[in-house]
C-alpha cells in the first residue's frame, strides 16, 4: 500500500511542481538572466545551475522508477495493496 501511495504522491509532485518549475527556470527571459548575473558571481551561478540540473535528473529518475513500479503492479509482479 505504501508503494502505491508513494507512486501517486510523487507523480503529482513531479507533474505539478517539478516539470513546470524547470520549464519556467529554463525559459526565463533576458531580464531575469541579467538581474541574476548582477546579484551573484558567474561561478556561483554555474554551480547553482549544475546543482539544479542534477536535482531535476534525480527527480526524473525517481519518476521513471515509479513508472516501472506501476507497470510491475499492472503485470501482477507486485501486489496493489
Amino acid at each position: 500500500m505504501l508503494s502505491t501511495l508513494y507512486m501517486a504522491a510523487f507523480a503529482f509532485k513531479y507533474w505539478l511542481h517539478d516539470v513546470p518549475f524547470y520549464r519556467l527556470w529554463r525559459d526565463r527571459g533576458e531580464y531575469e538572466r541579467h538581474s541574476e548575473a548582477s546579484m551573484f558571481s558567474p561561478k556561483y551561478l554555474r554551480f547553482l545551475r549544475r546543482i539544479y540540473k542534477v536535482c531535476f535528473a534525480f527527480d526524473t529518475a525517481n519518476f521513471a522508477l515509479c513508472c516501472l513500479l506501476f507497470l510491475a503492479k499492472c503485470v501482477g509482479a507486485l501486489p496493489w495493496w
